[in-house]
């Protein structure tokens, strides 16, 4: 069966590898294993995350992105390529699979209300 925008009802901070598109979520600590701390140049720290493809994902705080996933990846503790969307794309993604586009119907604000100078 394949997966749809309706299967994804959970989200949460993450990481994803360049290379082969798994996001790992931060928040619980299932993933303490897989990182380890590091200092930058000067005061920054940052972080390195071992991919089960095997390549080394370095990143900071600031770098975190929101992904919508099923709320079974979310509780194992990684998305697979495939099972997550950037939450910043959701709405479109959601437009996408209904195949509806914005067209004349969309409610815009009336100006007609506002006062004139």
């Amino acid at each position: 069966m394949k997966s749809g925008i309706t299967d994804r009802d959970s989200g949460g901070c993450g990481v994803e590898c360049p290379t082969c598109h798994t996001v790992y979520f931060l928040e619980k600590n299932l993933n303490r294993d897989r990182m380890y701390q590091r200092l930058g140049f000067g005061s920054k720290k940052g972080w390195t995350l071992l991919c089960i493809c095997g390549e080394q994902v370095s990143f900071e705080k600031a770098e975190l992105k929101f992904f919508s996933v099923a709320k079974t990846a979310y509780i194992r503790g990684y998305a697979l390529e495939g099972e997550w969307i950037p939450r910043r794309n959701l709405a479109a993604t959601i437009l996408d699979q209904l195949n509806l586009k914005a067209g004349p119907w969309v409610l815009r604000p009336s100006l007609s209300g506002l006062p004139k100078n």
